[in-house]
Order: C-alpha cells, then sequence, then structure tokens
C-alpha cells in the first residue's frame, strides 16, 4: 500500500539533488533557477488539495485514487523522458527547423525550455501521485493501525531517500545506456507502482458541480477540527526550518570545505559537492534506520519503555532546534556531517507522526460525501507544510542580498 511512496520520494530526490547541477549544465542562469524551483512550492499548494478534494468524489471501478495515481505516474514518465533528452529533442527540433546545420543558440534555449517545462509537469504530476498515496494509508487502515501505516509511509520515503542518493553515486552509465548519469538517473526514476482499493460506489456521491470543490477546500480550511488545526500550526513553524536546511545543507558543507582548503583547486567544486553528498547520503540511511526502530518505542497505552506519538514528535521538535542552533559553532566537514547525519531523527518523524496523528481524527465511518474526507485534509495539511516554502524564498534572498550571494569559487550550484 505505501510501496508507491518509495518510488515517489525516488523521483524527489532525483530532481532536489541532481536538478540544480543539471540545469546549469544546459546553460541556465542561476537568477532564473529560483523560478524553477518555485514549481515544488506552486504544486504542493494548488495540486494536493484540488486533487485530494476531487478524488474523494471519484466513483471510477479503479477505486476514488488509483486513476489520478495512473494519470500522475503517466505524466511523470513523459516529463522525466523530457528532462533526461531534453539536448537531444532540442537537436532533433533545431534538425527540423534548420536542416543539416542547426543554430547553438536555438539548440541551447530549446533545452533550457523543454527541461523547464518538465520540471513543472514533473512537480504538478507527482504531487497529484503523492496527494493520493498518502490519502490511501488514511482509507484502507482501521483508526487502530493508522500509526502503523504512517510509519511504513515514512519507512518508504526514508527507502527511496536512500535509493535515489546511491544511485546519484554510482556510475550508472555501465548499467543504464544512456549518455549522461542525469539520463540514466531518470531511466530508473521511472517507478510505478499499484494498490488494491474499494472503488467508491456513484450513488453514494451527490452530483454537483466541478468548481464547488474549490469552495469545500476554503470551508475545509475554515472548519478543520481542532487538534488537526494545531498539528498545521506547528507544521507551519516546523517546515520554516525543515526547508533551509533541505535547499542549503550541500551548500554549508561546501562552505564550511572552502574554509580550511583552497577554493580555488579545479577539483574543489566536485570534492565538496560528493562531501556535501555523502553527509546527505549517511542522514538518508540513518533516517531509514530511525523510521525503523522508532515505531518499536511508541504507543498509547503506557507500556514500559514507550512514550506516546505525539510526546516522540514533540520530543523530535526540540531536538531539531537544538541541532540547528549548534551549526554556528561547526568548525569543519566532519562536525558538518555529524550535525546533518543528526537530523535524521526528526526526519523520521517529520514523515511519520504528523500523518498519523491526522489520521487518527478521521471519522471511524467517513462518509463518501464528508467534505473533509481524507484527501481534502491531507491537501489543506499540505498546504500548511507548502506556504513556508515561499517565505523562505523570500527571505533567503534577502540574507544572501545583505550578507552577498556569491560563495567561494561561486558554488551557488553546489
Amino acid at each position: 500500500m505505501t510501496v508507491l511512496l518509495a518510488g515517489i520520494q525516488f523521483v524527489w530526490t532525483v530532481e532536489l539533488g541532481y536538478g540544480t547541477p543539471y540545469l546549469l549544465s544546459l546553460g541556465l542562469s542561476k537568477p532564473l533557477m529560483t523560478l524553477v524551483w518555485m514549481a515544488g512550492p506552486l504544486s504542493g499548494l494548488i495540486i494536493q488539495p484540488v486533487v485530494g478534494g476531487l478524488s474523494d468524489k471519484c466513483t471510477s471501478r479503479l477505486g476514488r485514487r488509483r486513476p489520478y495515481i495512473i494519470g500522475g505516474a503517466a505524466f511523470v514518465v513523459m516529463s522525466m523522458v523530457a528532462i533526461a533528452y531534453a539536448r537531444e529533442l532540442a537537436q532533433l527540433l533545431a534538425q527540423l527547423i534548420y536542416g543539416a546545420d542547426p543554430s547553438t543558440d536555438f539548440v541551447t534555449r530549446t533545452a533550457i525550455v523543454l527541461a523547464v517545462i518538465g520540471f513543472y509537469v514533473l512537480d504538478f504530476s507527482i504531487n497529484t501521485s503523492q496527494a493520493c498515496a498518502r490519502a490511501l494509508a488514511l482509507d484502507i487502515p482501521p483508526l487502530a493501525q493508522q500509526d502503523l501505516a504512517n510509519a511504513y509511509a515514512g519507512r518508504m520515503l526514508n527507502l527511496g531517500s536512500v535509493s535515489g542518493y546511491l544511485m546519484g553515486f554510482m556510475d550508472l552509465r555501465v548499467l543504464v545506456p544512456a549518455q549522461s548519469q542525469m539520463q540514466a538517473l531518470c531511466v530508473l526514476a521511472i517507478l510505478v507502482f499499484v494498490v488494491r482499493e474499494q472503488p467508491l460506489q456513484p450513488e453514494a456521491v451527490r452530483s454537483e458541480p466541478a468548481g464547488q470543490t474549490l469552495a469545500h477546500i476554503v470551508r475545509g480550511v475554515r472548519q478543520l477540527p481542532a487538534p488537526v488545526q494545531r498539528i498545521c500550526n506547528v507544521q507551519v513553524f516546523a517546515w520554516i526550518a525543515w526547508f533551509p536546511f533541505l535547499f542549503f545543507a550541500t551548500t554549508w558543507v561546501t562552505e564550511i570545505m572552502a574554509r580550511t582548503e583552497p577554493a580555488d583547486s579545479p577539483e574543489f567544486l566536485d570534492r565538496a559537492t560528493r562531501a556535501g553528498s555523502f553527509a546527505l547520503f549517511l542522514y538518508s540511511v540513518t533516517s531509514l534506520g530511525c523510521s525503523l526502530v522508532l515505531p518499536v518505542f511508541v504507543s498509547e497505552e503506557g507500556k514500559p519503555w514507550t512514550i506516546g506519538l505525539r510526546a516522540m514528535w514533540r520530543l523530535s521538535l526540540l531536538a531539531m532546534g537544538l541541532i540547528l542552533l549548534s551549526t554556528y559553532f561547526v568548525p569543519n566537514v566532519l562536525l558538518a556531517t555529524v550535525v546533518i547525519v543528526s537530523m535524521a531523527f526528526p526526519w523520521a518523524l517529520a514523515m511519520w507522526a504528523p500523518f498519523a496523528l491526522v489520521g487518527d481524527q478521521r471519522p471511524a465511518e467517513p462518509s463518501a460525501d464528508d467534505r473533509l474526507a481524507a484527501g481534502t485534509i491531507l491537501g489543506i495539511h499540505n498546504m500548511y507544510v507548502v506556504l513556508p516554502q515561499f517565505l523562505i524564498n523570500g527571505i533567503a534572498s534577502l540574507v544572501f542580498a545583505w550578507f552577498g550571494s556569491e560563495p567561494a569559487n561561486g558554488l551557488r550550484s553546489a
């Protein structure tokens, strides 16, 4: 039921970990890079609540969620092909227009346009599949198994991250017929998973205009149950901290290395990037281990050596704050790696606890006409997660402008 999330996270890892260097290699300027990465929060803000609300009412014989999962997966495949072979497709288009002597500038501009469109389509389509994949974890298990189902979801997400970073270390061109590492990663990222699901009966759904879905989402934001609203409020502040870590961890390691090694060496950028990627790989492995072990110590029944899930999440948020404060005192790459790996504990809880706690609040017998069904609730929850990204983008731009946006040796792309 949750295996699909491993494939989704693998694609996210490929995009976040290797998308920036790939776009820069095509010739995209760094100032325009921020516009590309706005696709993530935009798609999360728009697609997840809309698709969640629409899938709540879907009466397809395939089930409520599966049609959107399959449709999203089809667009993921097409967008990954467009991204991986943007240069080749641009050259083919140039030959069709200009003949045997295509314009180099035309090829470069076309390749950039194709790749950027591919990334936008990828973000919107993968959010479609992810919205329904997360809803399945609330739809299918009974209330007594919500914590366990979301624990498995967290494990699959961490497994996808580990796989993505591991594949990034390997020279995949010897295993996959591809001309570049990015092409090989995209080929491996084209994964589709499905799960059995009980279809929603058409007679159980009230007929209404499609435009009413947006009105239901707005109404749902105002009518969230109080416990779910508190979870969403916590998520806003938690993700204000998470986004800088996820976006700039590798760059931070690179800057730390620049303090102790000559940054003008031709090999420095490659070594620094690998050091940051290695730290994130260890972080992903540790997070996977935490997601496997921590559920053993979580129980709401007061068993010995266990604590409640809410208390465990609270502890992880406190630990995250202390770890991030410690970054000011880090003098070398080794301790920077230790700090990054330490974030695995709060990350394992971030991928599990909020979703399990939200699932605990759903009705024991949800109605098909319920405006706050699983898809709608999770879509609204995701809005609270992605909104901080817009804030962080603005704050980061101001910080870089104030302190200077040129790291040593032009390492913004690290």
